[in-house]
């Protein structure tokens, strides 16, 4: 499990919501038996802006790992330790992106195509084979002048480096999202069993069937306002401070 890493992003000085979730983060990551790495700064380039540095793991420096996971900074492990590496899935599919109904698509415009597969970033599981395929037409400074919105550029740039080097070709939504079932955007829909988005990548509370973690979850999503509550939740979960 040795060749295989965990990646977790952040630009600038850790706040104290971070620092917990990258101690739960690297306590699953040895747990599990693979390795663990905090990525800083803008190693793909300032202009990609803060969010696109964390397709960081398309470079040749992550080649010696067979699968490599990038978390959100905002995505805790619990004291579930069941093994994400097991799973053959991406992560999990932006339905509504895909339909051009969210802030994704405007995010780069002239990347997207309709119905193209486009993921949600805080949960990204790519092998060797499938980053190197990418790296093929990750011409950075060319993206760079693509995304018009950095908030959400990772998204759109990943959807389409996936499908300009066919690394999806062959696959079924099932194949490669934790969530849903259909057979294209249009009639995609979330599937009532195998929901493994509940066990590795859905919010940690506040949302509807939709998006909500099972009580045995190994990691949890803290997105938005909920962040603040990562070193509450850390303490119930591990009884101590991290």
């Amino acid at each position: 499990m040795k060749n295989n890493i965990i990646l977790q992003h952040w630009n600038g000085d850790l706040p104290e919501w971070a620092k917990v979730a990258k101690k739960t983060v690297e306590r699953y990551a040895e747990v599990i038996g693979c390795q663990y790495e905090l990525v800083t700064g803008y190693p793909l380039g300032e202009k990609l802006g803060p969010n696109s540095q964390k397709l960081v793991y398309i470079t040749e420096k992550y080649d010696q790992y067979e699968k490599v996971l990038m978390l959100d900074m905002d995505v805790m492990a619990t004291d579930v330790y069941e093994n994400a590496f097991e799973r053959p899935e991406i992560g999990v599919l932006h339905d509504r992106a895909m339909r051009g109904k969210s802030r994704t698509p405007g995010s780069a415009p002239e990347l997207f195509t309709l119905g193209m597969p486009i993921f949600f970033g805080n949960y990204i599981m790519t092998n060797k084979q499938q980053r190197i395929a990418m790296r093929e037409f990750a011409d950075w400074e060319w993206l760079a002048t693509k995304v018009l919105d950095t908030y959400a550029g990772d998204e759109m740039v990943l959807a389409w480096l996936l499908k300009k080097a066919n690394v999806l070709e062959g696959m079924s939504i099932e194949d490669m999202c934790m969530r849903c079932s259909g057979t294209s955007y249009l009639d995609i829909h979330i599937r009532k069993e195998n929901r493994w988005d509940r066990k590795f990548t859905n919010l940690a509370y506040d949302f509807d069937d939709t998006c909500n973690s099972d009580k045995d979850a190994s990691f949890l999503h803290f997105c938005q306002f909920r962040k603040n509550s990562i070193p509450e939740y850390a303490k119930k979960i591990f009884r101590s401070t991290l």
